[in-house]
């Protein structure tokens, strides 16, 4: 084989596999793939206080309709209005509501709170937050969330 001859086919095979490895390095073109769209869901109630007035019904009856209309939807962020300090039981409204939202995934964010306790105080601005989906900051101990009267 001649000098030319070694030197071409040489070229050739040298230039097959750069051409090989830049396909597998590069690979083919594939078209854009965007990120998956992300989206926040809110849903509000105002669940009427714990004594509300007639004809609605007391909150023993209420509580489970207040249950359903939170965790039903699966909404990330629920804002519950009215929701009060004022006992239950053995705990207040609120943490009832809190304790029927639970199996749902909810969950209350830190909230730097006023301590309204004043009766007719309601705490209009409660909030519930679905774990899985939100996730409240964190600013060094300092609240990146609250509420006034």
């Amino acid at each position: 084989m001649s000098l030319v001859a070694y030197v071409r086919r040489t070229s050739a095979v040298a230039i097959a596999a750069l051409a090989l490895t830049a396909a597998l390095l590069v690979g083919e073109a594939s078209p854009a793939v965007s990120a998956p769209e992300r989206t926040l869901s809110f849903v509000t109630w105002n669940v009427c206080k714990l004594d509300c007035s007639s004809p609605a019904p007391s909150w023993s009856v209420r509580r489970d309709r207040v249950a359903r209309v939170i965790n039903e939807p699966g909404a990330d962020v629920v804002s519950v209005n009215e929701a009060t300090d004022w006992g239950f039981g053995s705990r207040t409204q609120w943490e009832d509501i809190q304790s029927l939202a639970a199996p749902g995934g909810y969950a209350t964010p830190l909230i730097e709170d006023d301590r309204c306790i004043q009766r007719g105080c309601t705490h209009t601005a409660r909030l519930l937050i679905r774990s899985s989906t939100v996730q409240q900051l964190d600013f060094d101990g300092q609240p990146s969330a609250g509420y006034w009267r």
